[in-house]
């Protein structure tokens, strides 16, 4: 089983993730120069490596250290979402060299939001970060993720929404999608899950009583 994993799943997965990192059109430039190289040639993965690099014009050599020559794994996620009221301003001011109470000031923007994203595997890779703002104003960020985390911060007129780290997949070797997003709840929000145990529990301590009772 770890054969078949390391010998045809890995190659076929880390092979869309590169073509995901250049795009469709410079992933068939690159392997039709390596089959135009190498055909009926016993090429080594050095060969191979060469030649991405080559037409690429990029040193991908950080891909197949996370990938080839690594048994570590990808594992990014969206931690937590912040949203704060920044709060009116309170005192006297100096406006144009004159004194100016909190009244006479206006707040430029509403919310301070921030958004904490980390890479839970030992494999780097850069990643986009795709935040929503609750008026659908969007932000695109690019992490690189060498260190463990990340904190993105705004000052907007408007909540954030949600946010996603690889909005576009291109990690293919992501080993859990389930915690690439994260949707900030509404104040007051209760999962269905929530509910449904609560009910329950009601149910319970209300028959319990009855129960008692005679």
């Amino acid at each position: 089983q770890t054969y078949g994993l390391n010998s045809y799943t890995k190659p076929a997965l880390s092979l869309l993730m590169l073509e995901r990192y250049l795009g469709e059109e410079m992933m068939y430039r690159v392997m039709r120069t390596y089959h135009h190289r190498f055909r009926f040639k016993h090429p080594t993965t050095s060969d191979f490596i060469n030649v991405v690099n080559e037409v690429t014009g990029k040193n991908m050599g950080w891909f197949f250290e996370n990938t080839w020559f690594s048994s570590n794994l990808f594992d990014y996620s969206v931690d937590q979402i912040i949203n704060q009221r920044i709060p009116e301003p309170q005192g006297v001011f100096t406006m144009n060299g004159k004194p100016a109470d909190s009244t006479s000031l206006v707040r430029t923007k509403q919310f301070e939001c921030s958004v904490v994203v980390k890479r839970l595997g030992e494999a780097v890779a850069p990643v986009d970060v795709l935040i929503v703002f609750k008026d659908g104003q969007e932000k695109r960020e690019v992490w690189d993720g060498q260190y463990r985390w990340k904190r993105f911060t705004y000052e907007s007129d408007s909540p954030i929404r949600y946010a996603i780290v690889d909005p576009n997949k291109t990690l293919a070797m992501d080993i859990n999608y389930n915690n690439n997003s994260k949707v900030e709840r509404e104040p007051g929000y209760r999962s269905l899950a929530a509910r449904k145990y609560a009910a329950k529990w009601m149910f319970w301590v209300q028959n319990y009583f009855e129960f008692a009772a005679f």
